[in-house]
């Protein structure tokens, strides 16, 4: 089990990493890619999956148990920590019911302000 500043940081990557999958491309470029690209839609999937399963963690009270280790959630209510967890789920579903609007409306929209929210909670 990691702790929550590790946490914090693999997040961080993967948001990262997100964005430099997403780069150069527009809503309906990058829809097509993910129905077209298997390789490229299993990248931004994992990204995605990896991020929920990590805020999932720091919503159950912190990867120690303590109260005090979920401060990136308790203290940030404008991010949408519940739709990281849902946007895992979904992609994790077999089949996978996922549809691509709603993960490039989660990277456009919520990833900024996840980023911006752990930005100074990242050591």
């Amino acid at each position: 089990m990691i702790s929550d500043q590790d946490a914090l940081r693999v997040i961080s990557a993967a948001i990262e990493r997100t964005r430099l999958l997403r780069e150069g491309l527009d809503r309906t470029r990058f829809i097509e890619r993910m129905e077209k690209d298997w390789i490229f839609a299993a990248a931004v999937s994992f990204q995605m999956v990896q991020i929920g399963e990590l805020v999932s963690g720091m919503m159950a009270g912190g990867r120690s148990g303590r109260e005090r280790d979920a401060m990136a959630v308790s203290r940030h209510p404008e991010v949408d920590w519940q739709g990281f967890v849902d946007m895992a789920e979904t992609l994790l579903d077999s089949p996978p019911r996922a549809t691509f609007g709603p993960v490039w409306e989660q990277i456009e929209v919520e990833l900024p302000t996840l980023s911006h929210a752990i930005e100074g909670l990242v050591r």
